[in-house]
């Protein structure tokens, strides 16, 4: 009898961890098969979304989509010289069309520093669409000059920050400085950065636009440069956000223990109004 005891007890134990077992498997069956539901039902709502975001969207490029407002449409000035910007560039500069949010992001920092006294320096300019666009908009530039610094493509000089090594080798400033050939504020100082900035007469910087791909070199300028930016100055940094993780670990490094903050938009640019 006491075996038989013995026996149904391992027997019923037997089945209740095969009852158990079963219950979790069904448990764990049923838990994945509502999530799998509820993540099908999420994606589509995202498709959905998305959807409606690009049959409605009012732009995209730069790295982003958007159906809001177009800065064009509240500054047709901006629209204007920016496409003028693009006469007689090479075709392959053409792509950079798409910059548009940027053009809109520098011309409203020269608006927003009109009372502050000082020049406007641009550190890498390439063929100078973004300063073209603000140069030609003359009133940004009263009663100031516009220093362009760069090396455009002087013989010997070779990029070294990411996704840039060995780029920009053609050279353009020729070309470039017949692109501002009527523009008398604006002035060109060929050279490598930022060892070349000791070429710069400018006392007092009202705004300042760094384009370098580089984070060393533009921690280097911001530590030369620092003391001219007058307050309430602009800095402006073209890749801050974009796919330069060295370059964001060099600027951040410089203004760690100063009292500033960076504005960053979602194209990738930053601005920081001195303190």
């Amino acid at each position: 009898m006491l075996k038989s005891s013995v026996h149904f007890s391992l027997v019923f134990k037997k089945m209740g961890y095969r009852v158990r077992n079963t219950l979790v498997r069904l448990k764990r069956s049923f838990i994945i098969h509502i999530g799998y539901r509820v993540f099908s039902i999420f994606k589509i709502l995202s498709d959905i979304e998305l959807n409606i975001l690009i049959n409605t969207k009012t732009f995209q490029g730069d790295g982003i989509i958007t159906s809001n407002f177009l800065p064009i449409n509240y500054d047709p000035s901006l629209s204007e010289s920016f496409d003028n910007t693009f006469d007689n560039l090479p075709e392959d500069q053409l792509r950079l069309k798409k910059i548009i949010w940027r053009a809109h992001i520098v011309t409203a920092s020269a608006h927003f520093v009109s009372k502050i006294k000082g020049d406007f320096v641009e550190l890498g300019v390439n063929w100078g669409i973004l300063a073209h666009t603000i140069s030609s908009q003359s009133k940004l530039l009263e009663n100031r000059n516009f220093f362009l610094v760069d090396a455009f493509g002087l013989p010997g000089f070779s990029m070294k920050g990411q996704h840039k090594i060995h780029s920009y080798r053609e050279d353009i400033y020729a070309e470039v400085k017949l692109r501002f050939e009527f523009e008398p504020r604006v002035k060109l100082i060929r050279g490598v950065i930022p060892q070349v900035l000791s070429l710069l007469p400018s006392k007092e910087i009202a705004f300042l636009l760094v384009d370098l791909n580089h984070g060393l070199p533009e921690r280097q300028s911001l530590e030369y440069l620092w003391e001219r930016i007058q307050p309430g100055g602009i800095v402006y940094f073209d890749d801050y956000g974009q796919d330069f993780p060295e370059l964001r670990v060099e600027i951040d490094s410089f203004l760690q223990y100063k009292n500033e903050k960076l504005l960053i938009f979602p194209t990738g640019q930053a601005i920081l109004i001195k303190q």
